[in-house]
């Protein structure tokens, strides 16, 4: 499988380098995209996204739109603090 670009990616990182709010989400997001053998042994990492890239786009060496990433990592973000939200009633509940 060809690996994604490297320069491809800058735009799209631009675009959520302008949102701090996002910053730690990218990080809990990129864990969670590689399975968790690759978290041990990053080596096919790149292999990994290009997977994830052509089931998205179609194309292993795409990078995803600025746009399709910002509103990703925000879905994302709003998603854990819910089910953290409904997890602390659930607790309460007891």
């Amino acid at each position: 499988m060809t690996l994604p670009r490297w320069r491809d990616w800058i735009r799209p990182a631009m675009a959520v380098g302008a949102r701090p709010d996002l910053w730690v989400e990218v990080a809990r997001t990129g864990r969670s995209l590689l399975p968790a053998r690759q978290r041990v042994r990053n080596a096919r990492a790149g292999s990994w996204i290009a997977f994830r890239m052509e089931t998205a786009y179609g194309d292993p060496r795409a990078a995803p739109p600025g746009t399709d990433l910002v509103a990703f990592l925000a879905w994302s973000r709003d998603e854990r603090g819910a089910v953290t939200r409904m997890r602390r009633h659930a607790v309460r509940a007891r």
